[in-house]
């Protein structure tokens, strides 16, 4: 049974990416844990003053608690072949996903798109960017108001250090059906000495793919036009921290970012 954290906020987004992830995994049993984190720096002088810090901690989250149970009964009441569990924190988000991953052997990390002001964030949101940058998990990325479709086209972008003979590309075969998927692979190289060895990995471990070698093009220009030419369902990622995802924001416009961002993404890290 995989255990899939979903992160909320009570949002418009995080709650589409919840929907988003339960349509994903209808066809099998899961353990959702349903996780909000509150920002500790956002308590008054007065809270932390008044009785022990964990009764006011408890004071102050009462209501998302009620909001939380509330959403799993709803779940549960709904969804009956998966188990669902709820998660309260008042830690640093990073250090809270960090420690349900490890004592709840977490195998994948579910999010929206939040609010941002940066470049890098625009595309992100400043909470999923954090995560994509420091917790080596695999991670399901959710544009807001994106709705589940039954996926059978997967965009996988490769640049010349991501090998197919890897525990990343297993890990990210995990999540998808390989006998119902079609790959479509962009292979970013000046030469062509993987070829060979990328279609004898594929014939291996899929059942149907494309392949395209692709030269002297910016990544994110790759990525952009071969989505205007082709249904693309979900964008997989293997990313060595967040490099690759530099490269596809900084080859790009604004507007030629929010057109190869606007597909959910299955990242798996180095």
């Amino acid at each position: 049974m995989k255990h899939i954290l979903l992160l909320t906020d009570f949002s418009k987004s995080a709650t589409n990416a919840m929907e988003y992830a339960l349509a994903f995994f209808n066809t099998e049993k899961c353990h959702f844990h349903l996780m909000y984190v509150h920002k500790s720096n956002s308590f008054t002088m007065d809270d932390l003053m008044s009785s022990s810090k964990k009764n006011v901690y408890d004071a102050i989250l009462k209501d998302e608690k009620q909001q939380l149970e509330a959403y799993k009964t709803q779940l549960q009441n709904t969804y009956n072949q998966h188990q669902f569990s709820t998660i309260i924190d008042y830690d640093n988000l990073l250090s809270a996903i960090k420690q349900t991953i490890d004592s709840q052997l977490i195998d994948l990390i579910i999010a929206g798109y939040d609010g941002a002001t940066s470049l890098f964030e625009v595309v992100f949101g400043t909470n999923t960017l954090q995560i994509i940058r420091n917790i080596a998990c695999p991670t399901l990325i959710i544009p807001e108001d994106f709705s589940f479709n039954d996926f059978k086209d997967v965009l996988l972008p490769l640049d010349e250090h991501d090998m197919l003979d890897t525990k990343e590309f297993d890990r990210l075969l995990k999540f998808l059906d390989i006998n119902k998927t079609h790959f479509h692979v962009l292979r970013m190289e000046q030469d062509n000495h993987l070829i060979e060895t990328d279609k004898q990995q594929l014939n291996t471990k899929v059942k149907s793919y494309d392949y395209h070698s692709i030269k002297n093009v910016a990544l994110a220009d790759a990525v952009s036009t071969y989505q205007q030419l082709k249904k693309i369902d979900i964008i997989g990622l293997i990313v060595e921290k967040e490099s690759f995802l530099k490269r596809l924001i900084a080859e790009s416009s604004t507007t030629k970012i929010s057109k190869s961002l606007s597909l959910p993404l299955l990242i798996v890290h180095h």
